[in-house]
Parts: structure tokens; C-alpha cells; sequence
């Protein structure tokens, strides 16, 4: 039996252990894990459960002992179920790399874990914008501004009638511009594939919409309800503004 004067688990003044594990035992299991430390550059070491639990708690206490002085900081043993394996090392160390510590009352180690991943939710890539979107894009303000309370819905109906008016030349200045950034939305994103949304997702927006429109209705203006001739002179502007745009 050998008495070792060691600092106790979790600190404290020192204390005294009986146990039958020589003071050289304790050095040579130190000394084949310390190796070990050393190459992986880490704080901790494993210990085999074969030997950590054919160890007693003065032969661990010991163990600790020299681990603090080697790490010079504070350490601990820790269970892991997972692996069917003991570590020893500095509680920072052990959770760095997205790992968990309990420390159960009683219980004579902590239990390490590792932190359930969430799955991350795959990056959805919006579709390159044509000739039309493009060209609604740079309008949409325009007749939002004059007319604050008409419904996106409605601005697109708008938008839709002006668009089928402009002259080969607007459209094809804006079918350029569509292309441009499709060949640059290919370089981006080469394996893209365009997938249409789910008939419920399509219901939902309908729906979403179709609120928006029953909410803003009492407040849409007249021209939007005027005859053919009325339209002409909501959608003026912004055909002058397209020419504008494209010489």
C-alpha cells in the first residue's frame, strides 16, 4: 500500500490516500498518456476504461496530480458513453470543439457529450429575373409613389399592360440585360435547377394576396377602375420613362 499526499479532486487543501497503486505505476500510465498530449497539442488525454476503472480514487487523484502540473491548470475526469471511454484534461479543452460537460451530484466523474448538430436549412437560390421582372423592378416605385395605396397585385397588373406596349427596342434592351445575368447566375450556381413551387405553397401565396387585395380595395384609385383611355394616362409616365431609360 502506498500513502500519497495529494490535492484532492475539485480542489481543497492537500490530503492523504491509501491506495495499492505505487507512485511509479501512477508515473508510467502518466507518462504513455502525456506522450500522447503532446502530439495532438490538447489538453486532455483519453484514458482506456480498462485502466481507468481497475484504477482507485487515490490512483486517479494521483494521475490528476500530474496532469495538473503538466497542464497548469485545473483538471477533471469526464465519462464518455458514446465512445466507451475516460478523458482527463482541462474543462475548456474538452468542450472547445462543441462538446457539453454535466457534473451529476455524487457522481465520481463528470459525463461528456457532444451537442446535438441542428441541421442547417439548405440556402435556397432565387431564380435569375428575365426581360419583364427586370424591367417591373425598376418601375414598381414609380407607381407605388403616385398611388400609395394600391396593392402589389395591382402594380403588376399595371405593369403587365406597359410592358405589352414598349417598342422591340425596350424589350430587347431588357432581354440583354436578363441574359447578362443568367450567364452570371450560371457561373455562380452551375448546378441550379429551377424547381416550381409546391401547389400548397402556391395556394398559400394566392391566398396571402388575395388578402392584401380585400384589405387596401375600398382605397384603390380610380384610374386603376377607369376605362381603357382612362389607363393611358396612368401608364404614360412610365412608358416615357422606359425610353428614357433605353436611349
Amino acid at each position: 500500500m502506498s500513502s500519497l499526499i495529494l490535492m484532492p479532486p475539485g480542489g481543497g487543501p492537500p490530503m492523504l490516500f491509501t491506495t495499492p497503486w505505487t507512485s511509479k505505476h501512477v508515473n508510467h500510465i502518466f507518462q504513455c498518456l502525456s506522450n500522447k498530449s503532446k502530439e495532438s497539442k490538447c489538453k486532455f488525454v483519453v484514458v482506456p476504461a480498462s485502466i481507468y476503472e481497475s484504477m482507485d480514487i487515490g490512483a486517479k487523484t494521483a494521475l490528476a496530480n500530474l496532469f495538473l502540473v503538466e497542464f497548469g491548470e485545473p483538471v477533471l475526469f469526464a465519462r464518455d458513453n458514446k465512445d466507451e471511454c475516460y478523458y482527463l484534461g482541462v474543462p475548456r479543452e474538452l468542450i472547445k470543439n462543441g462538446g457539453m460537460l454535466a457534473v451529476l451530484p455524487g457522481a465520481p466523474e463528470a459525463v461528456y457529450m457532444q451537442r446535438p448538430v441542428q441541421a442547417l436549412k439548405p440556402v435556397k437560390i432565387p431564380r435569375p429575373a428575365n426581360a419583364y421582372i427586370l424591367y417591373r423592378k425598376e418601375r414598381h416605385q414609380v407607381i407605388k409613389q403616385r398611388h400609395p395605396a394600391i396593392t402589389n397585385n395591382q402594380i403588376s397588373q399595371v405593369l403587365g399592360r406597359c410592358w405589352n406596349m414598349e417598342t422591340r427596342e425596350v424589350r430587347a434592351l431588357y432581354k440583354q440585360k436578363a441574359d447578362i445575368l443568367k450567364e452570371e447566375h450560371r457561373r455562380l450556381h452551375p448546378d441550379y435547377q429551377y424547381r416550381p413551387r409546391r401547389p400548397s405553397e402556391r395556394r398559400r401565396r394566392a391566398q396571402s394576396d388575395n388578402g392584401d387585395a380585400l384589405l387596401t380595395a375600398p382605397v384603390v384609385p380610380a384610374a386603376m377602375q377607369a376605362t381603357a383611355a382612362d389607363f393611358s394616362q396612368l401608364i404614360a409616365p412610365i412608358l416615357a420613362a422606359a425610353h428614357l431609360n433605353s436611349t
